[in-house]
């Protein structure tokens, strides 16, 4: 037990990596409630790289044992609780951080993606809510195109039915925000409205796959409205691009559609039936939630077909 609270008593002295061997602080020697007090005491915004370390060797911790837990089906115990507890400082640390700095401590993350794609997903979450928090700006933003970059183009989204599509569906699901509780009246996320091209993006990567249509659709019903009623200009490509795959097949995905459709015809209508390109990708989503037994689809496409007012 004297050896479990050496850490704390340490750390509350002021002791640096002269007296505390950063490598030695492992599960084995440190239980979890030691380290969330450790963690708990690295002040936040400090880029000193003593405190970086313990970081760092902590995800290592977590990483190993997530590997054990999610490839080898380990029984031994895992610290959900402290687990979560990291996740939050780890993410407001990092994006504190020089982005030098923040990219290599979230790089072995990222390295062993394919091996523990649950706990990475769990360490991705919390990062919307540090950004939200910290606003950061280019340091979220180089995290998430790096993630991203390599869960989109993960083959196993497109095998419905396998361990991997479950998990990268998971991790599609936080990158795109689809699990973030937003407040009911937002219609914009200041850090998104001024990253457009990072939704364009995954419209044109993923957005033809059920999963990646869903998100965005969701995404458009609340602080994605923002890049309406352009953005349907997306979805339509992305339907087009989507051939046999039924972009309707995710839980909700219909639902969502026809609320936004519904919200937006009726708000920017005259602006809708007035440019061509604009009407003519509505009206193609129109027809394909149609087809999915959409009767609010077959209303909203008549308001569309029906003449502009006349100015007079």
């Amino acid at each position: 037990i004297k050896e479990k609270q050496t850490i704390r008593q340490k750390m509350t002295a002021g002791y640096d990596s002269n007296t505390i061997k950063v490598s030695e602080i492992t599960f084995e020697k440190y239980s979890t409630y030691e380290l969330s007090f450790a963690i708990s005491m690295i002040p936040q915004g400090r880029a000193e790289n003593f405190y970086i370390d313990i970081f760092k060797q902590i995800l290592k911790e977590l990483v190993i044992e997530a590997k054990e837990h999610e490839q080898n089906h380990s029984r031994r115990d895992v610290s959900y609780e402290f687990r979560h507890h990291f996740t939050r400082l780890f993410s407001r640390f990092v994006l504190q951080l020089p982005k030098e700095k923040a990219l290599e401590i979230v790089s072995p993350l990222l390295d062993d993606i394919d091996t523990c794609p649950e706990f990475a997903t769990d360490v991705l979450a919390e990062f919307v809510y540090a950004e939200d928090a910290t606003r950061s700006g280019e340091i979220f933003w180089e995290i998430w195109n790096k993630t991203s970059e390599i869960v989109f183009n993960k083959p196993e989204l497109t095998q419905k039915g396998t361990y991997g599509h479950h998990q990268y569906s998971k991790m599609v699901r936080v990158l795109l925000f689809a699990d973030v509780y937003w407040k009911k009246e937002a219609t914009e996320w200041e850090p998104l409205t001024s990253h457009r091209e990072f939704i364009e993006n995954a419209c044109r990567l993923i957005g033809h796959l059920p999963i990646g249509f869903m998100c965005i659709v969701k995404l458009f019903n609340s602080v994605g409205q923002v890049f309406l009623p352009g953005g349907f200009l997306w979805l339509n490509e992305a339907l087009l691009r989507a051939k046999d795959q039924n972009v309707f097949s995710e839980t909700n995905t219909t639902y969502y559609m026809e609320s936004i459709l519904q919200k937006i015809i009726y708000k920017d209508g005259t602006t809708i039936r007035s440019e061509r390109t604009l009407k003519n990708s509505i009206m193609n989503l129109l027809d394909a939630l149609v087809n999915e037994g959409s009767s609010i689809a077959f209303h909203l496409r008549e308001a569309i077909v029906a003449p502009i007012p006349s100015a007079y």
